[in-house]
């Protein structure tokens, strides 16, 4: 079974919420974020006076016909040229991970990093033709059609398996 990916899910990016450089001037601050069909969330920033955080920001949206609130603490890590580069705390229990983004798949009721929600990425899921030439390769050498101490090249070893096969399923399919 194909794992969801994070193609089909809500994001929010730490970046993006800040975007209007609101994270450095220690004041509270509040905001939306719209998805293309018809999602949406609100958000409240607000800078953290007990030293935990940087910050705390508390997201605001229904699902399922309920009211969500959740505290979502945002700290900070210094960049080498100067500045700070802003991570989320995953609020998921157990796991506050520093992520640059968070997720929230269709089904389900939180907005979390990506390894709470077991999630994948497109590109993980499609085939790549290198590899099914990897596993060819393999099968031929396990065959015995490749040899790897001979004098060529593993691409001219290639080359000349893949002639040897397509002739053996052409014959085959007469």
């Amino acid at each position: 079974m194909k794992k969801t990916i994070v193609e089909d899910c809500l994001m929010l990016d730490v970046n993006k919420l800040n975007k209007d450089r609101l994270f450095h001037k220690g004041q509270a601050w509040r905001g939306t974020v719209e998805w293309s069909g018809g999602s949406s969330i609100g958000y409240e920033g607000h800078p953290d006076h007990d030293g935990r955080y940087d910050l705390l920001i508390i997201l605001s949206y229904r699902f399922q016909e309920e009211d969500i609130k959740i505290p979502v603490p945002i700290v900070s890590t210094p960049c080498h040229v100067g500045g700070k580069r802003f991570w989320f705390l995953c609020p998921g229990a157990r796991c506050l991970r520093r992520v640059g983004k968070l997720y929230k798949p269709l089904d389900r009721r939180l907005f979390l990093c990506r390894h709470c929600h077991d999630l994948s990425y497109e590109s993980r899921q499609s085939w790549d033709s290198r590899c099914e030439a990897n596993i060819l390769g393999d099968a031929l050498e396990i065959a015995g059609i490749l040899d790897p101490r001979s004098g060529s090249t593993p691409k001219q070893q290639f080359r000349q398996a893949s002639r040897v096969l397509r002739y053996l399923f052409k014959k085959g399919m007469k």
